[in-house]
């Protein structure tokens, strides 16, 4: 399989899990969102030491190389979670979740800074398109963001975008299982002091959300970012969003408006427009 191809295939993935987070939230309800976010990064990062323990126990745990950079990446993990929850308690669901997604924005231009990247004509149309995309599905109204919540949301963005291109610096010097693991562990640590007792079923609903949202999903990306370009993950994590769309749809008999619809479709087109013309001429080899 081509390396572009594979990278491809795993960030999808990675989407796919994450673009669950809504069904266990819903799941999850009567619980703080910070004693959801702490469970979900416990969970996540105890479910990658045993994937460590069990199978790569031939790679050090410890870090040894870019120690500054795991840490910005566990402390942009836990930053991103308290600006997206104050996004939503300042403004509304829809605006945080269209500033939340302004992420690819933040990566390509950390990417040309840092990475050197050269951003395509093709990777800017699919950043527009796919923007307006987030806009339709999110319904939010242009003066519903002049408000605090725009500073959490894009602050929110940014840090997701952060906690993304740092997957793909590290990405040279350690196994994903190992980076997973880190940028977890450091932000459940950082979110002990909002740890709260719940029942076991709670408990439960919220270990499988941690294994497949901080677990999975996060060796998935961290994999698939060896072999594509930042500018081609940015808008292949927008996949997050559609399947989303499709959870409340099918699960919670959510409406779905036309301009959902056509927000879904615009951000497939940008997608695919990424992967024929940007992403298979990126086959680059595994580090």
């Amino acid at each position: 399989m081509r390396n572009s191809l594979k990278g491809i295939l795993l960030i999808a993935l990675a989407a796919l899990f994450w673009s669950t987070s809504g069904i266990f939230v819903r799941m999850s309800q009567g619980i703080d969102s910070m004693v959801i976010s702490f469970y979900k990064l416990f969970f996540g990062s105890m479910t990658l030491f045993l994937f460590w323990f069990f199978f790569k126990r031939e790679t050090k745990l410890l870090p040894q190389k870019k120690k500054i950079h795991i840490f910005t990446s566990g402390i942009s993990a836990l930053l991103l979670t308290i600006c997206f929850i104050n996004a939503i308690k300042l403004s509304t669901i829809s605006t945080a979740v269209f500033l939340f997604y302004t992420a690819p924005v933040f990566m390509i231009v950390l990417a040309i800074i840092f990475l050197k990247e050269k951003i395509t004509k093709v990777s800017l149309f699919s950043l527009f398109i796919s923007l307006i995309g987030i806009f339709l599905i999110s319904g939010a109204k242009l003066d519903s963001l002049f408000s605090l919540g725009i500073v959490f949301g894009v602050m929110g963005g940014f840090f997701y975008s952060l906690v993304l291109l740092m997957g793909k610096v590290l990405s040279k010097d350690y196994s994903a299982i190992v980076l997973s693991f880190w940028t977890s562990f450091i932000a459940a640590l950082l979110l002990i002091p909002f740890f709260s007792l719940v029942s076991l079923q709670q408990m439960l609903i919220l270990m499988v959300y941690g294994t497949i949202s901080a677990g999975l999903a996060m060796i998935c990306y961290f994999e698939g970012i060896k072999y594509v370009k930042v500018q081609v993950a940015g808008i292949l994590v927008l996949l997050d969003p559609i399947l989303a769309t499709f959870w409340s749809v099918f699960l919670f008999s959510e409406p779905l408006t036309i301009m959902g619809i056509a927000g879904d479709a615009l951000i497939l087109a940008a997608i695919i427009i990424q992967v024929l013309f940007v992403g298979s001429k990126n086959d680059s080899k595994k580090a």
